[in-house]
C-alpha cells in the first residue's frame, strides 16, 4: 500500500489540475444493424446469468453479470451498462454504479454522476456494516470512486475516498494519476516505479507495470520515454508470473501496432516469445498464448509467420482437446476466433466461435453452459463481429436450454 501511496502521492498534485484525458467515445444512436448488434449479444450474456438461481449461485451471477457491465462499457454501451448493473444481486452493484460514473467522467459526458457515486458509497457502508471480513470489496468500489473525484478535480473528496485503498484494488488509481501528470514529472514517476519494483511488493509491482503499459500509450511519440516504459513491462521484474507479463506484452504491442509502428511490433513479439518459450503451460492456456502473439505477427507485417503460428496453435488444440477439462475447451476456440478476426478472416472466426459454443455445451451443468455462453457473445464484442444467422440461433438456443441442473 505505501509504495501505491507513494506514487500516485508524486502525481496527484499536478493530476488534480490537468484536463481531462478522454478515451473511447459511445457509438451514435438511432442506426439499425441488420445483423445482431453488440448490445443485442451483451443482453443475451446477461440473460444467462440472470438464470442462475440465486440460492446457491449469487457469487456466480453477480460476477457473470459485473463482467457484462464491463464489456458493456469497453463497447460505449453506458445506459447498457447502467441497467444491468442495476439488477445485480450483491455488492457488485455498488461497484456497477461507480465504474458507470467512471466512464462518463472519462467520456466527457458527466451524467447523473453524484446519483451513480451515492449508490455506489451506500454499498460501500452496508459492506463496512455487515461484511468487515471482506474488506477489499469496499476498497475495490473506493478506488472507483477515488478516480471519479480525481478527475473531477475533486481534491477533499479524491483523498477521503483513497485513503483506504490498498495496492492490490488502487491500481487503476495509479494509472489515472500517472497519465495526468505533466511530462516533466516523468523522470521522477520512473525512480519512483524503479523503487516500487525493488519493492519485492508483488501488488505494487503489478499495479507499477500495468501504469507503464498505460503510459506507453500516452508517450508512445516520445522515443526514449517509450523505450523506457517498454523496458520496464519486458524486463522490470524476473518474478512476475509469465501469464501476467505475457498479458502486458500483448498489450503494448497492440499500441505499437495501432500506431503503425511495424517494427516496434515486432520487437514486442519478440518479447513475448522469449516469455512463452519459458513457459511449461497447458495447452487451455498456450493455445490463447501463441494465437494473441501471431496476431500480432500479422499487425507487425510479419504475415506468413503469423499465420503459420495460428494454424500451430489450431493443431495444438485438435491434439490436446480431449486431454482439456471439458469448462476450459471453449476458451482457447474464442482465442483463435479473435485472432483470425484480427488478421482479418472474419469467416474463419465465425467457425471457431461456432465451435465454442458447441465446445461450451459440453459439460451437462448450466452454470458452466452460461459462463460459456457469456463469454462467447463478450469474445464477439471485443473483436467487433456480428455473428451470422446460424450462430445467432445457436446462441439463443443454449441460451433458451439453460436450467436445472446448475
Amino acid at each position: 500500500m505505501n509504495s501505491l501511496r507513494t506514487v500516485v502521492t508524486l502525481c496527484v498534485a499536478i493530476a488534480i489540475a490537468a484536463p481531462c484525458i478522454a478515451t473511447q467515445q459511445a457509438p451514435k444512436e438511432g442506426a439499425v444493424a441488420a445483423k445482431p448488434s453488440a448490445a443485442d449479444l451483451l443482453e443475451l450474456a446477461n440473460s444467462a446469468f440472470v438464470r442462475m438461481p440465486l440460492d446457491p449461485h449469487i457469487k456466480n451471477r453477480g460476477r457473470g453479470q459485473m463482467a457484462v457491465v464491463d464489456a458493456c462499457l469497453d463497447a460505449g454501451l453506458p445506459d447498457l451498462a447502467l441497467k444491468i448493473g442495476d439488477t445485480i444481486p450483491d455488492w457488485r452493484r455498488g461497484l456497477a454504479h461507480a465504474r458507470c460514473a467512471l466512464w462518463r467522467e472519462q467520456n466527457g459526458q458527466p451524467v447523473e454522476t453524484e446519483q451513480r457515486l451515492t449508490a455506489a458509497m451506500a454499498e460501500v457502508d452496508r459492506l463496512r456494516a455487515t461484511d468487515a471480513e471482506q474488506a477489499w470489496r469496499a476498497e475495490r468500489i473506493l478506488a472507483v470512486i477515488a478516480r471519479v473525484r480525481l478527475l473531477r478535480g475533486e481534491t477533499e473528496a479524491f483523498a477521503k475516498a483513497s485513503e483506504n485503498v490498498s495496492a492490490a484494488e488502487g491500481a487503476g488509481l495509479q494509472e489515472d494519476a500517472a497519465l495526468r501528470m505533466s511530462e516533466e514529472m516523468f523522470g521522477k514517476w520512473i525512480e519512483q516505479a524503479d523503487a516500487a519494483i525493488a519493492s519485492q511488493q508483488f501488488e505494487a509491482i503489478q499495479a507499477t507495470l500495468q501504469t507503464c503499459a498505460k503510459l506507453y500509450r500516452r508517450f508512445f511519440a516520445d522515443e526514449k520515454k517509450r523505450d523506457e516504459l517498454k523496458q520496464r513491462v519486458a524486463l522490470g521484474y524476473s518474478k512476475l508470473p509469465l501469464q501476467i507479463r505475457l498479458r502486458l506484452l500483448v498489450e503494448i504491442g497492440r499500441i505499437a501496432a495501432d500506431a503503425g509502428d511495424a517494427a516496434e511490433t515486432l520487437e514486442i513479439c519478440g518479447h513475448a516469445d522469449r516469455v512463452l518459450a519459458q513457459a511449461n503451460w497447458r495447452a487451455e492456456d498456450r493455445v490463447p498464448a501463441l494465437a494473441d502473439i501471431a496476431a500480432l505477427m500479422v499487425r507487425g507485417g510479419d504475415v506468413k509467420r503469423g499465420k503459420e503460428q495460428l494454424d500451430a496453435a489450431v493443431a495444438l488444440y485438435a491434439e490436446k482437446r480431449q486431454a482439456i477439462l471439458d469448462i476450459y475447451r471453449a476458451g482457447p476456440l474464442r482465442s483463435l476466433a479473435e485472432a483470425s478476426a484480427a488478421m482479418g478472416d472474419e469467416a474463419r472466426a465465425l467457425s471457431f466461435w461456432m465451435q465454442a459454443a458447441e465446445a461450451g455445451v459440453e459439460n451437462p451443468n448450466s452454470r458452466p453452459r452460461a459462463d460459456d455462453l457469456a463469454a462467447t457473445c463478450m469474445s464477439m464484442v471485443k473483436a467487433k463481429v456480428a455473428p451470422d444467422e446460424k450462430l445467432w440461433l445457436r446462441l439463443r438456443a443454449i441460451a433458451s436450454g439453460l436450467g436445472d441442473p446448475w
